[in-house]
């Protein structure tokens, strides 16, 4: 059938009252199913939704936060890395989103990024440098340099750093203080300490004695620098021989079980 043959026709129904009626409810469901869907639906779901304001639980612990979570209908989910921070304890909440106090429906997965706590570094080796060599190596790491140590040395020139406080490979904190021994010939009162390795430990402390120097003993707890160091010999001090030593000051032996 043509298409104005078909308009004329429906046109031609339309004048009949009950088809009329029928076309003008159709058109008037229609609309109503449209604004159902646009308009009241919305509405019906949001005013029949579950929703929570999501608590703060940063700084929290993780078992802390996840309880909290969970009383208020609230799921979690950890990221794999973590990062460093000075003010959050390892293991702790740091960061969290959707953030604290935000409308969310129930059930709603909250983001947890955990904190790593405080960065850690190991104190450079900067024994023979400069002391601007050794600020700069200091600085990359996030150290500060700490109040300077006069010290002497046999062999070390002056102005040279002759070791550092804490020891070289000691674990510190981000923006704590190393701080250097430095060559300034203040031998004064101080006797040279002698290279110990390779001695049995009953020897090297009787050597310490005599010098007036106090002796620590530590076990070598990983595998020995080499296979010449015998069992019972010193194969490691602190701080290393040449050095001037006061009266008193300490001397760190690792010895070879």
């Amino acid at each position: 059938m043509r298409l104005p043959a078909f308009a004329a026709r429906l046109a031609k129904l339309a004048k009949r009252p009950w088809c009329f009626a029928a076309l003008l409810w159709a058109g008037i469901l229609l609309c109503l199913a449209v604004l159902a869907d646009v308009a009241v639906m919305p509405l019906v779901a949001r005013q029949f939704a579950f929703r929570e304001s999501v608590p703060d639980v940063r700084g929290m612990t993780k078992e802390e936060a996840e309880k909290r979570l969970a009383d208020e209908h609230l799921n979690f989910r950890w990221a794999k890395v973590g990062r460093y921070s000075s003010e959050v304890a390892a293991g702790g909440v740091l960061l969290q989103i959707p953030g604290p106090g935000r409308e969310v429906k129930r059930g709603r997965t909250v983001f947890l990024t955990p904190s790593k706590g405080v960065r850690e570094v190991a104190v450079p080796d900067l024994r023979g440098q400069s002391q601007r060599q050794a600020s700069l190596s200091l600085q990359r790491l996030g150290l500060e340099r700490g109040p300077d140590v006069a010290g002497a040395h046999l062999s070390i020139p002056y102005n040279v750093i002759i070791r550092t406080i804490p020891a070289p490979g000691s674990l510190v904190r981000v923006g704590d203080t190393v701080s250097l021994v430095i060559s300034k010939g203040a031998t004064s009162g101080k006797k040279a300490l002698p290279d110990l390795r390779r001695a049995a430990v009953a020897d090297a402390r009787a050597k310490l004695a005599d010098l007036g120097f106090a002796a620590v003993v530590d076990t070598l707890r990983d595998a020995r620098p080499d296979t010449s160091f015998l069992p019972g010999t010193v194969c490691g001090q602190y701080p290393l021989g040449g050095e001037y030593l006061g009266a008193g000051d300490s001397v760190r032996l690792t010895v070879v079980p």
